[in-house]
């Protein structure tokens, strides 16, 4: 594994982040009754629910979003949460969980060092903080952590205005990654790729964690909920959704879907209606936390909820009698609090047009890929796919956890359906995960390593009744031979998978397509550009990062154009050349008060070519080259070709 080039502030940026992310969300599970585990794994989903909620309604209120404000919330949230736990009696303070032990110890332990292994993981692979998440949605979100530092606006449609300047064409996106990001940003002023990059650092642990508590709270044994907090953070199809689109809110959510399920149970679990009140507010939270993160987390969380309360209450009519109602007025809880964030999940959803990837594996070939984590990949995983195996023999043995197999059954045949079949009943099954099975892939590794996990805690059972039933001299051999037989399969494994994540992460760091020029290029521009001009760019270009990186207001804050037909944007994508006898996009022009033009150096995509209207720029009698260096170039519109009269 390649050593990363990791500074003591970087090391700063992110135990910042790590606190914010957890500590806020921590005070509301302690003031709500969770202890131990569930509270630990709870805590970030809380967090963004606390952020989420909060941000849209104190923009709509007319403050600014800032540190000061997300304070404000998190301990009103806390005092909320309290005065339902007052009023639901010492019922509401039994505690969740057993005491802290040993074993817990070593759950703590393996959860750390997972932590730390997918942090080296990710860092091998990006090598610097400040590194640029050049896949495709990096430089939305970068954007979008920019807005809402700069301007203050945590409102549910500020993200988008950035890419869509036009009024009118401002789209829905929920904002709570954005809305933490920002108070990092805020706190340490540091540059918004390094904000970006802290958080990326951090998801495998958080992953590991959430897992680690989901086992304790349902029962499991020290060794499966640490087998699974290290298999998650060396399964490839989970850094897949790191690298691959930089699609970091959804890979948030996915870890820590499982934290929604820690308070259904404890929601169900309370003995009494009324001592269900702070279970059933923290669930409505969480649940709406996790909506505000990303409008899939419904249908993800469902492929989830639904095993298990099915196995819950399989058998148990009591059970569904006293539960079902606790579960309605949870939902209806949810609603009320993210409904916006709802109303717009749906909406995407059903308007959304289906998209159409290559279905060109056989269903069995994307089954064999799914089990041993060789979505897209040279090999199998061999530890992982020999701890599945044995967890999947061992099936029965699960108890409370045995939901988790379903969970997986039903994610694994989203993606073989979307992996091996071609067709429009498919693409609406799988729409709320844009029919993309990577996606669904890293969906599946978080039941996979639950189940690994158990593998795990099997083995390691039998290898324990083995050495107490062997002889003396047997019994000190086994546990030479069986760190031998662990340690040779690392090797063959490659690290564990370690070496093959790092090199797939370091995918999306490639120098393009916002290049070391381009970068020098947006330096030039912070200097020159006025408050409030925008710059008029190319979006099959590096440039769209100008906003996340220099402060500079592109008229392309992202690689898509969707939503903007028909618009100026379109217009002066496809003429802005014809400015001197086009009195259209003149007018464009002025309507959006753009007063440069910019040209990254290296296009997003060989095969989709500069737009027209930005083609063939140099030598036009209203522009003046201002800055020209490695392929990027930087020009002033600076006569208006109608009247004479100068731009800006």
């Amino acid at each position: 594994m390649p050593l990363p080039d990791v500074a003591a502030a970087d090391l700063g940026v992110i135990g910042l982040y790590a606190v914010l992310l957890v500590l806020p969300g921590l005070l509301v599970a302690r003031a709500g009754g969770l202890r131990g585990w569930t509270s630990a794994g709870a805590a970030p989903l809380l967090t963004y629910g606390v952020v989420g909620l909060a941000g849209p309604w104190t923009t709509a209120a007319g403050l600014r979003w800032s540190p000061v404000v997300f304070a404000g919330a998190t301990a009103t949230a806390a005092l909320a949460v309290a005065a339902l736990r007052r009023a639901a009696g010492p019922a509401a303070d039994r505690a969740a969980g057993r005491a802290a032990g040993r074993a817990d110890a070593g759950v703590a332990a393996a959860v750390a060092g997972a932590a730390v292994l997918g942090a080296l993981t990710v860092l091998g692979g990006i090598r610097r903080l400040d590194t640029i998440p050049q896949s495709w949605d990096g430089v939305f979100h970068a954007n979008g952590v920019r807005w809402v530092a700069d301007t203050g606006d945590a409102g549910l449609f500020g993200l988008s205005r950035v890419n869509w300047p036009v009024e009118g064409t401002e789209g829905f996106y929920p904002n709570a990654y954005h809305l933490l990001g920002a108070v990092v940003h805020r706190l340490t002023d540091r540059d918004v790729p390094s904000v970006l990059n802290a958080h990326t650092v951090l998801l495998p642990g958080l992953a590991a964690l959430v897992l680690a508590a989901t086992v304790r709270r349902f029962g499991g044994g020290a060794w499966h909920a640490g087998g699974s907090a290290v298999a998650i953070t060396v399964t490839t199809a989970f850094y897949d959704l790191l690298w691959k689109g930089a699609l970091l809110p959804y890979a948030t959510v996915v870890a820590l879907t499982a934290a929604v399920l820690l308070l259904v149970v404890e929601l169900l679990d309370a003995p009494a209606a009324r001592a269900a009140l702070p279970a059933g507010a923290l669930l409505a939270l969480g649940a709406a936390g996790l909506l505000c993160v990303h409008s899939v987390a419904p249908f993800g969380v469902a492929l989830f909820a639904v095993p298990l309360v099915a196995a819950r209450w399989w058998g148990h009519r009591d059970r569904w009698r006293r539960e079902a109602p606790r579960l309605a007025l949870a939902g209806a809880g949810t609603a009320g609090l993210g409904g916006m964030q709802l109303a717009g999940a749906l909406t995407h959803v059903a308007d959304s047009p289906p998209l159409r990837w290559p279905a060109d594996l056989t269903w069995t070939a994307a089954t064999l890929q799914l089990l041993t984590g060789a979505h897209e990949a040279p090999g199998p995983q061999l530890a992982l796919t020999l701890a599945a195996a044995v967890g999947l023999l061992a099936l029965p043995r699960l108890g409370a956890l045995s939901w988790c197999g379903w969970a997986a059954l039903a994610v694994g045949v989203l993606f073989v359906l979307t992996a091996s079949v071609d067709s429009t009943w498919v693409d609406g099954l799988t729409r709320p995960w844009w029919n993309d099975r990577w996606r669904l892939a890293g969906l599946f590794a978080v039941p996979l390593s639950l189940i690994a996990g158990h593998g795990v805690a099997q083995a390691q059972r039998c290898a324990a009744e083995l050495v107490r039933r062997s002889a003396p001299a047997v019994r000190r051999a086994v546990p030479v031979t069986a760190a031998a037989v662990l340690a040779g399969l690392a090797v063959a494994d490659d690290g564990l998978g370690v070496t093959r994540n790092t090199v797939r992460m370091a995918a999306h760091t490639e120098d393009r397509p916002f290049t070391a020029a381009d970068r020098a290029a947006v330096a030039v521009l912070a200097e020159i550009v006025p408050p409030g001009v925008r710059v008029l760019n190319d979006r099959r270009d590096g440039s769209p990062w100008m906003y996340a990186v220099g402060g500079v207001l592109p008229l392309a804050g992202h690689y898509t154009d969707i939503g903007l037909t028909g618009t100026d944007v379109e217009l002066l994508e496809q003429r802005f050349r014809h400015y001197a006898d086009d009195d259209a996009v003149r007018a464009a022009v002025a309507r959006l008060d753009i007063g440069f033009v910019m040209l990254g150096s290296e296009l997003v995509n060989a095969n989709r070519p500069r737009s027209p209207g930005l083609r063939d720029l140099a030598g036009l009698p209203f522009l003046q080259e201002v800055y020209s260096a490695g392929g990027a170039v930087i020009y002033e519109i600076v006569e208006d070709a109608s009247t004479g009269t100068p731009q800006g």
